[in-house]
């Protein structure tokens, strides 16, 4: 009997955590007993070597423009006798979507990864959803993101739509780090890892840790790594920051340092997140996975995956008010029940993001279609 041959299509094989995802599951397939291949179409190639050492052969197409590339993805995948094709990222999607039109002969998994907080409001974006309906099955890696692509494509199956959270590997993480009972000076270190941006909220932060009390910002010590410089920031807000940084309250970090956040991570007291906008970030399973109790932005799944008094505390991260209550209620509890928090988050993040359950969730997918 003949192995099953399967294509997985992606941009390119930068060292991104949706490339990383792909890559951990065509890995597995090989060993497994599937043919294993990868077509891109950008010239990255961080983890070609990976691949080309298990004996995965990657194919990727000349520079050219989108209606050429399509032209020579679909006949690539119509000769090439596969049974079936795993696209990841929106374009890569679409693409092997247009291309077993009108009909195939192969099962189609596609991905949606997206970070976008409302259903689609451009053309391209309704019509990346709607083809949607001519792939066998939709992977998305957060609930609220499948929540999105039901509500975009009403014709759409929500049996053929599945969420299978993204794989980390926590061999490095043998038991969970201690946390520090406080940093030099009695204090709570929190950190953020997120570069400045609208999106990322330093200006909203400043406005909370203003509304603490002069007693409950002493408790803090609190280090954003991945800052950079401060020209996102509006005048009032650079004031702000410049006041607190001289109050030693808020450390900006420069991102162009050579910083190792699992480290900075796994010493840390606290882990905050207060993007608006967010997927699911690597941050967030680190710090679960490192025993951390978290304070995070309500958005994505975070409100799921840190359970409110159980994992840490959620907010608004458009409400500085919400933000700041979120920080006080933190910093109001014991020592002992942060660390209770942290033992929690460390069981949740081995049950949802070890690599072997989540890259098994995958298989179990595909052999169900390839039967089909």
């Amino acid at each position: 009997m003949s192995r099953s041959r399967i294509l997985c299509v992606t941009d390119s094989l930068h060292s991104g955590s949706s490339q990383s995802q792909l890559v951990e599951i065509a890995l597995f397939l090989c060993q497994i007993g599937y043919d294993v291949e990868f077509m891109v179409y950008k010239p990255d190639d961080s983890y070609e070597y990976v691949l080309k050492q298990q004996g995965i052969a990657v194919t990727r197409i000349a520079p050219c423009n989108l209606l050429q590339r399509f032209f020579r993805i679909r006949k690539f995948i119509r000769n090439g006798g596969f049974n079936l094709v795993i696209a990841f990222h929106r374009t890569p999607s679409f693409i092997c979507e247009l291309a077993g039109l009108p009909r195939r002969s192969w099962k189609l998994v596609v991905s949606e990864r997206s970070s976008r907080r409302y259903k689609p409001h451009s053309f391209l974006e309704y019509l990346y959803a709607y083809f949607h309906i001519y792939a066998d099955s939709i992977v998305c890696n957060t609930f609220s993101n499948c929540n999105l692509i039901l509500q975009s494509n009403t014709r759409l199956d929500p049996d053929k739509v599945h969420v299978i959270y993204n794989c980390h590997d926590f061999s490095g993480w043998k038991q969970p780090y201690p946390l520090p009972t406080a940093t030099a000076g009695n204090k709570l270190r929190m950190v953020i890892a997120a570069n400045v941006s609208d999106i990322t909220n330093l200006n909203v932060f400043i406005d909370a840790m203003l509304r603490l009390t002069p007693q409950e910002r002493s408790v803090l010590h609190v280090e954003w790594y991945g800052c950079g410089s401060k020209k996102s920031c509006n005048s009032e807000v650079l004031e702000n920051v410049n006041k607190e940084i001289q109050q030693k309250k808020i450390h900006l970090m420069a991102s162009n340092l050579p910083y190792d956040l699992t480290e900075i991570i796994a010493e840390s007291d606290i882990v905050g997140l207060f993007s608006y906008k967010e997927k699911l970030p690597r941050e967030l399973c680190t710090a679960m996975a490192a025993g951390k109790p978290i304070i995070s932005a309500n958005v994505s799944d975070f409100p799921l995956l840190v359970e409110e008094g159980r994992g840490g505390f959620t907010c608004d991260a458009e409400n500085p008010s919400s933000i700041a209550d979120a920080l006080r209620k933190m910093i109001r509890i014991s020592s002992s029940q942060r660390h209770e928090m942290g033992r929690y988050n460390t069981q949740r993040a081995r049950f949802l993001f070890c690599k072997e359950h989540t890259v098994q969730r995958y298989v179990v997918l595909f052999q169900k279609l390839l039967t089909m």
